[in-house]
């Protein structure tokens, strides 16, 4: 197989006359990392809420939190991210459904946009960190939780429990 590759189309203009190929690549690059590290940081905050509710002992907690994993576990992630962008804008007043589609901005890539994506990707990473949390809670023995001389068992999972739950994850 003989190929000649052309590198140097990386320094030539874009279609959009806005830099180089390469400019577009980085930029590309760039926005990639800021999903990835936004979605983990909204992973990581509802993840920690739901798992904690998901493993709390009081019942109608615990359905709000498996209600939360069921209904975001079984739609998949391109039909919430539809689901998001072109039906919810449709329920709301016209103002606010054009603000939440980005029509307002037609010439610039939509941050609501990129928004909606964080949002997506964060809900569907928050699922991996509420499995997490709920087996490290699991597997936390009965003695650390009887060593923690709390009053109450919801002292106990908010002084001991939890954070040790949490340790785990991080340390894995």
């Amino acid at each position: 197989m003989k190929y000649n590759w052309n590198w140097g189309i990386f320094w030539q203009l874009s279609p959009d006359a806005r830099g180089t190929y390469l400019d577009t690549l980085i930029a590309g690059l760039g926005w990639t990392l800021l999903t990835a590290l936004s979605a983990w940081v909204i992973a990581l905050i509802l993840g920690m809420i739901v798992g904690v509710i998901r493993t709390t002992p009081i019942r109608g907690l615990r359905l709000v939190g498996d209600a939360w994993v069921e209904i975001f576990r079984n739609v998949p992630l391109l039909v919430q991210m539809f689901l998001w962008f072109f039906v919810v804008p449709e329920l709301l007043p016209a103002a606010a459904g054009a603000w939440l589609t980005g029509r307002v901005l037609m010439d610039e890539l939509s941050l609501v946009a990129v928004g909606v994506t964080l949002v997506t990707a964060g809900i569907l990473y928050t699922l991996v960190l509420v499995a997490l949390l709920a087996a490290s809670a699991a597997g936390v023995p009965k003695a650390i939780i009887t060593a923690t001389f709390c009053s109450t068992r919801l002292d106990a999972r908010a002084s001991m429990l939890e954070p040790a739950a949490a340790l785990k994850i991080i340390m894995r």
